[in-house]
């Protein structure tokens, strides 16, 4: 999660207000789990502008606000502890993530997990009507047993330790400015032809 002390300008009276809207143009599936990547990276970039607090010319006016255009003075995020969704779904006796729209389709059902970066559960839903009916054991009994609980969740911790691991990196590199673009590796490479 965010520290909401972060967007703070004054205490107790004015703060920031953060909203992320998202416009899913395609769906092949893992959309939940696309977003919350795509929720975080935009997090990760978000820059809070430096904001100081003014007094007015009179001593009973109140004070004003006075907004630094300078990107240079500008705070990032911490989006560490921002989890991730790792969705599973059940086709037969198995479990996968990172479905595709067909592999969706011949799913039972499928459990949406939201997963932090020390691995701990944030959030749990189904993501669809199917009945997520099935024990270890594999026999169908309504309802989801524990052990298959237990085994959903601790897919999805794994799974999300990994990918939390993995967007962290990109975006330590992005934010660090050490990642290279494709026309930056194309003058290295035509450079040591000649």
């Amino acid at each position: 999660a965010l520290d909401m002390s972060k967007l703070g300008i004054q205490h107790g009276k004015t703060s920031w207000v953060l909203q992320c809207d998202a416009l899913v143009l395609s769906d092949d599936g893992a959309v939940l789990d696309a977003l919350s990547v795509a929720m975080k990276a935009a997090l990760a970039d978000t820059k809070i502008p430096k904001v100081t607090s003014v007094a007015g010319p009179n001593p009973d006016d109140p004070q004003e606000l006075e907004l630094d255009d300078d990107p240079e003075l500008c705070s990032r995020l911490d989006v560490s502890g921002v989890p991730l969704i790792v969705t599973l779904y059940k086709i037969g006796e198995r479990l996968i993530c990172d479905a595709s729209v067909d592999e969706i389709e011949c799913s039972s059902s499928g459990i949406a997990v939201a997963v932090d970066s020390d691995s701990q559960i944030r959030g749990v839903t189904q993501v669809n009507s199917g009945d997520f009916s099935w024990d270890s054991t594999g026999s169908n009994s309504p309802g989801l047993g524990l052990s298959t609980l237990r085994l959903v969740l601790k897919t999805a911790r794994d799974v999300g330790c990994e990918l939390q691991k993995a967007v962290d990196a990109f975006l330590a590199g992005a934010t660090s400015g050490t990642g290279e673009s494709d026309d930056e590796e194309e003058e290295t490479e035509e450079d040591m032809e000649q």
